[in-house]
């Protein structure tokens, strides 16, 4: 399991049924800053129903302005997003 801010990246079954390709391999884009959690290497970023999967042919990293690289070893992962709680509503974490 690895953590980037308020992405969080789990190892998983790849299911890639009705998964399209993420434009520019972005995980997530910053809201408060414009910044985003992104790919580099051969990794495929894919968006599905339940949320975005990599799949990872060889070693890759995840790169953010704000925060050090952090480098994942080949495999299927899902990504989660952060998420917070106040007495009105339940929303993402901007980053």
């Amino acid at each position: 399991m690895w953590r980037q801010g308020d992405v969080l990246i789990i190892e998983a079954t790849l299911d890639k049924r009705l998964a399209k390709a993420a434009p520019n391999k972005v995980l997530v884009y910053g809201e408060a800053t414009g910044h985003s959690h992104r790919v580099q290497g051969d990794a495929d970023v894919l968006d599905t129903p339940t949320g975005k999967i990599i799949e990872a042919r060889a070693p890759f990293r995840v790169v953010h302005e704000e925060h050090a690289t952090i480098e994942i070893p080949e495999g299927a992962y899902r990504v989660i997003r952060q998420r917070e709680y106040d007495e009105e509503q339940i929303r993402y974490v901007a980053d």
